[in-house]
């Protein structure tokens, strides 16, 4: 039997980014991008950061995991009962090796 070949998965996500940081996405467009698949024409689930990020790591618009804003986002989507189910574990049960690098979420009531 052949095996297949399944893509790589880069997700990159960024938000509150600074103007003068664009110049450095061009070295990320130039030696990730141009080498694999590009979606373009996306939508963003909402301008909120913690509801957007909630709504990358589940698949699900705010409304549907009941985060509306950053502040507390973190215990709202542990409490929601979301978590378990977030992309990241999709993928590790479809046999992919995964990493996170950055915040995963804010917990801005549980921070040092």
């Amino acid at each position: 039997m052949e095996a297949t070949t399944r893509p790589n998965v880069l997700l990159i996500m960024t938000d509150d980014q600074p103007y003068y940081t664009l110049g450095i996405m061009e070295a990320v467009m130039r030696r990730l991008v141009a080498q694999g698949l590009r979606f373009s024409n996306g939508y963003v689930a909402t301008p909120v950061c913690g509801p957007a990020r909630g709504s990358v790591l589940t698949g699900k618009w705010s409304h549907n995991t009941g985060l509306e804003a950053t502040s507390g986002a973190w215990r709202q989507l542990v409490e929601s009962g979301e978590l378990p189910r977030n992309i990241a574990r999709r993928l590790e049960a479809a046999g992919y090796a995964c990493h996170l690098t950055g915040k995963f979420t804010n917990d801005l009531e549980n921070a040092n």
